[in-house]
C-alpha cells in the first residue's frame, strides 16, 4: 500500500487496519475529481516551476548555480508533497505510481494494485501528465508572449551574470 498512490491517503483518512466500514466511510472524502484535479495543480506547478529555473534567460540557471537548483527544486517537490499528501499521496509524475502499481502486480497483489480499490489506478498517471502539459503550456505561453526576443542585447553566455556583462562591456 506504501508503493503506490491512493486517495484520500487511508494513513490521514483515519482507516482501521481490518475493519473495512472505516475504509468505505473514507473512501467518500475526496472524488475522483478532486483528486484528480489537485495533481494536476501540483504537477502543473512543479513543471512550471522547473521550466524556469531551467530557463537559458535565466541567470540562476543550473549550469550556473548547479547546487541552488537542486535545492531549490528539492524544497518545491517537498512542500507540494506536504500539500498533496493528505489527498492523494502525491504522485506528480507517472512513474511514481504506474511502475510500482504494475511490480504490486507482479508480485501478487492482484486486485489492490489494478484496478485499486476504487478503480482510480489510472488517476495519477493521467493527471500528472495533463499537469505537465498544462504547467509547462502556461510557462512558455507566458514567457514567449511578454520576453521581447528583438531586443538589441547581446546575449549573455550561461552562468554570466549581470556584473560580468558590465565589465566586459566597459573594457
Amino acid at each position: 500500500m506504501t508503493l503506490w498512490t491512493f486517495f484520500p491517503n487511508p494513513a490521514f483518512a483515519g482507516v482501521v487496519v481490518g475493519d473495512a466500514s472505516s475504509l468505505t466511510e473514507v473512501a467518500n472524502l475526496v472524488s475522483f475529481e478532486q483528486a484528480f484535479f489537485s495533481e494536476v495543480v501540483i504537477t502543473a506547478i512543479l513543471v512550471g516551476v522547473i521550466f524556469a529555473l531551467a530557463d537559458a534567460e535565466n541567470e540562476m540557471a543550473p549550469s550556473a548555480t548547479p547546487g541552488l537548483f537542486a535545492f531549490l527544486v528539492g524544497l518545491l517537490v517537498a512542500a507540494l508533497v506536504q500539500y498533496e499528501a493528505p489527498i492523494s499521496m502525491a504522485a506528480l509524475n507517472p512513474a511514481r505510481d504506474l511502475g510500482p502499481r504494475i511490480f504490486g502486480y507482479l508480485v501478487g497483489y492482484g486486485n489492490i494494485a489494478f484496478p485499486g480499490p476504487r478503480g482510480g489506478w489510472w488517476l495519477p498517471t493521467v493527471s500528472t501528465i495533463v499537469g505537465g502539459i498544462i504547467g509547462g503550456g502556461i510557462y512558455e505561453y507566458l514567457t514567449h508572449r511578454y520576453i521581447d526576443e528583438t531586443s538589441d542585447e547581446e546575449p549573455r553566455e550561461p552562468g554570466e551574470g549581470p556584473r560580468e556583462a558590465v565589465e566586459e562591456a566597459t573594457e
